[in-house]
């Protein structure tokens, strides 16, 4: 194709340049390459601790253009390898088999047929120590060990076969883990026998501000209480403030869970097919960093008292 002389491009020009590229091609208008669209980029992405072994991912899209999403990790911020393919439509996942105490990265993108979106953000989150306290050992009394405090003017627990129980001659007992944590704190044991024909009750609560203190200055709870057979959460300062609660099935193995993270609260259960979230409540009356604990209640003078197993939690 030759330009005229001193004049410039024309619609003419442009058409022969269109139809000599297509002839190139070989195929003329049918030869048209395809446009690759892009998917929409997933927003948002968020981690969240869930054990020792698992973290939660949850992040938003408009899922245009999109076939399913690619999930990648990584341990150092900067090799990452793609662990999962989750459908359009689904914006959660779990990551379980982790290694405890341990910082993982996350990123999202999608993907089309034949085209991929850009990475979302970046989300980390570090899996909680393995147990904090198996209660697997002897040194019955309270506290149960070194790595309590018991809150002045209240019970100690003990330990009972291995197991938590509070003090058998008040039926009550509180214990305060010895270490202060980050404000976004995850506490939960299991619950391992369920005393019949009495009310008892567990508290594990976070964002403790002093160790030797009660509910003294404010902090949240989650609580599984026999009798109404429900799950609460509350806010303590000196007296109690239930935010939220709902109708449980509760049973011996089962586990119970309390997430702290920025202002919203969340309880979880385990009944033995992982953990589901029960109940989640938006409210920022303690914001602060703090201890987790636990408390125990049941009737005196029955033989059999509620007890917890294996204590976990810690920042996240």
């Amino acid at each position: 194709m030759k330009r005229r002389a001193g004049g410039k491009p024309t619609a003419y020009d442009a058409l022969q340049f269109k139809t000599l590229y297509l002839d190139l091609l070989g195929g003329g208008e049918a030869a048209v390459a395809p446009v690759l669209v892009t998917p929409a980029t997933p927003q948002e992405l968020d981690a969240t601790t869930l054990s020792s072994a698992s973290i939660y991912l949850e992040w938003s899209s408009t899922g245009e253009n999109t076939t399913n999403y690619l999930i990648e990790r990584s341990t150092d911020g900067v090799a990452y390898t793609q662990i999962a393919t989750v459908a359009v439509g689904i914006t959660v996942y779990t990551d379980t088999g982790l290694t405890a105490s341990t910082l993982y990265y996350y990123r999202v993108r999608a993907a089309s047929a034949s085209n991929y979106s850009p990475y979302s953000n970046v989300a980390s989150a570090t899996t909680l120590a393995a147990i904090l306290d198996d209660f697997n050992r002897a040194d019955e009394g309270p506290p149960p060990s070194a790595s309590w405090v018991t809150p002045i003017g209240y019970d100690g627990l003990e330990v009972i076969s291995n197991e938590c129980a509070p003090d058998p001659a008040v039926g009550s007992g509180s214990a305060t883990w010895g270490t202060p944590f980050g404000a976004d704190q995850v506490v939960y044991a299991t619950i391992p026998s369920i005393p019949a024909g009495i009310n008892w009750n567990v508290w594990l609560y976070a964002r403790h501000p002093n160790s030797n203190e009660y509910l003294a200055k404010g902090c949240y709870f989650a609580e599984a209480a026999a009798g109404f057979v429900v799950l609460y959460v509350c806010h303590a300062d000196m007296s109690v403030h239930q935010l939220a609660w709902a109708a449980i099935a509760w049973a011996a193995g089962n586990r119970i869970k309390l997430v702290c993270k920025g202002t919203t609260i969340k309880a979880y259960v385990d009944a033995g097919a992982g953990w589901v979230e029960k109940l989640s409540v938006t409210d920022s009356s303690w914001t602060s960093g703090g201890y987790i604990g636990v408390y125990l209640n049941y009737a005196v003078g029955f033989s059999d008292p509620v007890e917890i197993d294996n204590f976990c939690g810690g920042t996240i």
